[in-house]
């Protein structure tokens, strides 16, 4: 039951962002994307590879921001580094945020 959970779960993901990224080709403004940072779950790491890998190399995007690389843990892959989990490791901390915003690039929104 899990595999189809997530099969499902990854598919309604891609469907999301494909409509997302069709909707905004040919328009004045860039479309950036981002990835999906660690979860703290090996059972939903499955789908957020599959999801990031897509997000990296469909070319749906104009640009890609890899929030993922800035903020998981190299030792646990789908984790986030302590420093920046809070307390359900889960979502990020304010450090955890602000490392993602720093690492923006501003010239992708010229």
């Amino acid at each position: 039951m899990r595999i189809v959970a997530q099969r499902y779960e990854k598919r309604r993901y891609l469907s999301s962002i494909s409509q997302q990224t069709q909707h905004s080709q040919g328009k004045s403004t860039p479309c950036e994307g981002a990835d999906i940072p660690g979860y703290y779950s090996e059972a939903k790491d499955a789908t957020r590879q599959a999801v990031n890998k897509w997000i990296r190399t469909s070319g749906a995007f104009d640009g890609v921001i890899d929030f993922d690389a800035i903020v998981r843990d190299p030792d646990h892959p789908a984790r986030l580094l302590p420093r920046f989990a809070s307390k359900d490791h889960l979502h990020l901390n304010d450090d955890g945020y602000k490392a993602m915003a720093d690492s923006i690039d501003l010239k992708l929104f010229e």
